[in-house]
């Protein structure tokens, strides 16, 4: 064997000698020169310094000016020498010697591939000095030892036997045996990954595939794009280091994919929508070499956090803020839901939180004086949004939960807690998108217009109420969820929400009064429609049903729906409430309660006398309001009650100039007196042994389940 390698090499060296008198020719991007005629053999010429990139030598080169193929048999002296821009390198089985100095200060080689063994190629003198400490060697497989072991060939420091490669997952593999298998023995081997640069959007919609560790393989992929789009089930993913590009919507739609091992580690581009729906992404950390990162690469997905490698010249995430800023202007590019906005930060990119899931509060810093459109798209889970105090353009007034931008009241971005102030004129674009948590939104009568897509994708939105009586402008697509929603509006104003295009298409169309409760939690009230309490929550409605003399008590009754123009005692937290109106109530009381709908005039006694009248008011040096008797030409203002009891049951005026309240839901159950001058003719009596009175005298009575006594 050692005088054939010694012949080999003399052989060479005698072509060599000869390289100038014979013929040159170009194939495939690399120069050959023909070795013999007879034979029709070439070898591998002396390469322009310019070359570049990955290189696979062929078997066979041809000569287009004769149409002659040639059997690839050599590498000659000096054939690839100072080609600086020289990436890879794949010698086919066949060629017997590799010339003097042939790789030569080729710098930016990465790996070489040789298919046939140690005995088989003769090397000339310094073919691969000057190359990388880090250029990988492939040889055949069962090779390993036999390259590691040879003077000449050990100069590699990392020699890789071709093996075939163990895949994980099935699937994965039955889609790339079907496409790089190039020997067609069923398996994919190191090399034939190796060969590999492009994927070829071999696996794009492929929702069978899970796991593809074994991507780490394929070391002469440079560019993903598309390749992976809506592998809806694929969990885990190795990058080859190779990899510079992950491009537009590389994995979108990958709603289960980690990212456990991390993003490649020379990565310099993040394409457009390359993470996009991805909601499981796990912690990311940005290379240092990344340059490019769009606005969109992690739209509606869910990074667990984010951060930047500190030699990054680009993004940063100062102050371990768990987000990508931009340094050159100081913007926003992505968060999550563990970011802290940094105080320094100017604005927030286009879909920087779209899809946080688990997002539950966000802080606007006064710094912040600019925001692109669906930056909180889809976070489901945000319930707290506060804007710094000192901000020069947005606000969260009066602590309602939402992002209003100061100078036109437009309500940008909101949250499942969103109160919208009655200052709000508008809301706007997808302001509350994606919100699977809201249930329901008051819209006060303050709003004229609604943009686009404002309430689209709030699967759990079902009540939707809006105060205005007439119906706001509605852009496209603003409520999806209508047909399972109903909308409840301002009374009278139930026509007009009928003939609005969109709005017409609710379930149901309910009229509704608007309820209000002071600081003091209680008061009066009246409506011009018949109200249905059942489903309010966080206050009651009563009515005076009864009157004890001897305690000055005034019983008072829960009611659940209420005929029009009802006196009632209303009792709860503070704030509006909304009731809606029904067409009519079958209930009907005895109620010492007056209501009113307009403003009248109010006198310490009825035109008759029979009636002393009470008004529910705050008096000078109390603490708190009740029921006292009116002074003469005192008013009783619109939508409210006062309370008349019968001047026949005071001994004196003197002894009645306020009223204790008892009230049914919080006292003992037990008889009460029961006095009253006003008609019962429609109220359902019963006496004690269960029969209906239409007209009951004195005595023990069961009047709307109470034991009551008539006298």
């Amino acid at each position: 064997m050692r005088k054939q390698g010694l012949f080999i090499l003399l052989l060479l060296m005698s072509f060599c000698s000869m390289m100038r008198a014979q013929t040159s020719f170009t194939y495939g991007g690399l120069d050959y020169t023909v070795l013999s005629e007879a034979d029709a053999t070439a070898i591998v010429g002396k390469q322009d310094a310019s070359l570049s990139g990955d290189v696979i030598i062929g078997t066979t080169a041809v000569d287009l000016s004769t149409d002659v193929k040639y059997t690839v048999v050599a590498v000659g002296d000096e054939a690839f020498s100072g080609c600086a821009g020289l990436t890879s390198l794949v010698i086919p089985a066949g060629v017997s010697s590799i010339g003097q100095n042939a790789l030569a200060n080729c710098t930016g080689l990465k790996w070489v591939v040789v298919k046939d063994g140690v005995s088989d190629i003769a090397v000339g003198a310094d073919a691969f000095s000057g190359m990388p400490a880090s250029t990988i060697l492939y040889v055949p497989a069962g090779k390993r030892s036999e390259f590691a072991n040879n003077s000449v060939w050990k100069i590699f420091k990392s020699i890789i036997q071709d093996d075939n490669i163990t895949f994980a997952d099935s699937n994965v593999k039955s889609v790339c045996v079907d496409n790089w298998d190039t020997n067609e023995d069923g398996e994919l081997s190191l090399v034939e990954a190796l060969m590999v640069t492009s994927l070829g959007q071999k696996f794009r919609g492929n929702t069978a595939i899970i796991s593809f560790k074994e991507l780490q393989y394929f070391r002469s992929l440079n560019t993903l794009n598309d390749d992976f789009l809506d592998c809806s089930n694929l969990v885990d993913i190795k990058f080859p280091n190779s990899i510079k590009n992950i491009g537009d919507r590389t994995f979108k739609g990958c709603n289960k994919l980690t990212l456990a091992d991390g993003l490649p580690e020379y990565l310099e581009n993040i394409g457009v929508y390359a993470f996009s729906e991805c909601y499981n992404l796990g912690d990311i950390y940005i290379p240092e070499t990344v340059t490019s990162i769009d606005y969109r690469a992690f739209r509606e997905s869910n990074p667990l956090s984010l951060t930047v490698d500190p030699g990054n010249t680009i993004y940063d995430s100062r102050n371990n803020c768990n987000a990508i800023i931009q340094k050159s202007d100081d913007g926003l590019l992505a968060g999550c839901s563990k970011t802290v906005i940094p105080e320094d930060v100017k604005y927030l990119d286009w879909y920087s939180f779209s899809g946080r899931i688990g997002l539950e509060s966000i802080f606007i810093p006064s710094s912040v004086i600019s925001m692109g459109g669906g930056v909180f798209l889809g976070c489901s889970d945000l319930a707290t949004i506060t804007v710094d105090a000192g901000n020069p353009v947005f606000d969260s007034r009066n602590n309602c939960n939402a992002i209003i931008e100061t100078s036109t009241n437009k309500l940008l971005y909101g949250c499942k807690n969103t109160v919208i102030p009655n200052s709000v004129t508008s809301i706007g674009e997808a302001a509350f998108r994606g919100y699977s948590g809201l249930t329901s939104i008051v819209i006060p009568s303050s709003v004229t217009s609604i943009g686009n897509s404002a309430f689209d994708a709030c699967s759990s939105l079902t009540s939707v109420t809006c105060k205005s009586s007439t119906p706001p402008s509605l852009g496209e697509e603003v409520f999806s969820n209508r047909a399972n929603a109903t909308l409840y509006v301002s009374a009278g104003s139930k026509a007009a929400y009928e003939e609005a295009s969109v709005w017409n298409e609710f379930k149901e169309i309910v009229p509704i009064a608007t309820v209000t409760i002071n600081k003091y939690g209680s008061g009066t009230y009246c409506s011009p429609y018949a109200l249905d309490f059942t489903n309010v929550s966080g206050m009651k409605a009563y009515v005076a049903a009864g009157y004890n003399t001897t305690t000055n008590t005034v019983y008072m009754l829960s009611v659940k729906t209420a005929q029009p123009g009802e006196g009632l005692f209303i009792k709860g937290a503070p704030g509006d409430y909304t009731v809606p109106e029904i067409e009519t109530s079958s209930d009907n009381y005895l109620n010492l309660l007056v209501g009113t709908t307009n403003e009248i005039t109010v006198n310490t006694l009825s035109d008759d006398g029979k009636y002393t009248n009470y008004a529910y008011s705050l008096n000078k040096g109390t603490d708190a309001p009740a029921f006292y008797k009116y002074s003469d030409g005192s008013k009783c203002m619109a939508y409210k009650a006062y309370l008349q009891r019968p001047t026949s049951w005071l001994p004196t005026l003197s002894e009645a100039k306020t009223v204790k309240l008892v009230f049914d839901d919080e006292e003992p159950t037990g008889i009460e007196e029961f006095r009253t001058e006003k008609d019962v003719d429609d109220v359902k009596i019963y006496d004690m042994q269960g029969r209906r009175v239409t007209k009951p005298g004195k005595g023990l009575y069961i009047v709307n389940g109470k034991k009551v006594v008539f006298k």
